[in-house]
C-alpha cells in the first residue's frame, strides 16, 4: 500500500530531474571525447566547466565534480568503453545528444571555430551516418 496514489500522469519530477542529470553528464562526456581522445588539458577542462555552468545551468560548486568525473578517463580502454556506452543508446537518443551538443558548440566562442570537426567527431563517436549529421547541422548536400 502506497501513501502516494498512482495517477498515471507520467514521470515524476524526481524522474525528470534524474533524466536531466543523465543528459548533462552524457553531453559533457560526449564533448570531452569529441574534443580529444587524449586526457583533456587546462583549456579543454575550462571549456567543459564553462559549458556545464552556462549551457546546462549546473551550479559552479557542482560543475567541478562533474567535469572531474568526465575528464578522469585514463587510457584507450576507458575511452573505448565510454564510446561504447554512448553508442549503446537508441538512435533517437543519440540524435538528441548530437543536436544538443552541436547547438551548444555553435554559440560557444571556443567551440564555434571547431564546429565542423566537432560535428564529424560527434558523428563518429555516436555511430551516426552522414545523413544524420546533415539533418542535425542543416547541411543537406
Amino acid at each position: 500500500m502506497s501513501a502516494t496514489p498512482s495517477s498515471g500522469a507520467g514521470p515524476s519530477n524526481t524522474d525528470k530531474t534524474a533524466a536531466a542529470h543523465v543528459l548533462v553528464a552524457e553531453s559533457l562526456l560526449l564533448l570531452r571525447l569529441a574534443m580529444s581522445d587524449e586526457a583533456p588539458g587546462e583549456r579543454e577542462t575550462a571549456v567543459l566547466q564553462r559549458i556545464a555552468i552556462s549551457a546546462f545551468g549546473v551550479a559552479e560548486a557542482d560543475a567541478g565534480e562533474i567535469v572531474s568525473a568526465v575528464t578522469m578517463l585514463e587510457g584507450d580502454r576507458e575511452v573505448a568503453q565510454a564510446r561504447i556506452g554512448l553508442r549503446g543508446s537508441g538512435r533517437g537518443h543519440r540524435l538528441i545528444l548530437a543536436k544538443l551538443l552541436l547547438q551548444i558548440a555553435t554559440g560557444d566562442p571556443d567551440l564555434k571555430p571547431r564546429h565542423e570537426r566537432l560535428a564529424a567527431r560527434v558523428g563518429e563517436i555516436l555511430a551516426l551516418g552522414d545523413a544524420d549529421l546533415a539533418e542535425i547541422t542543416g547541411k543537406n548536400g
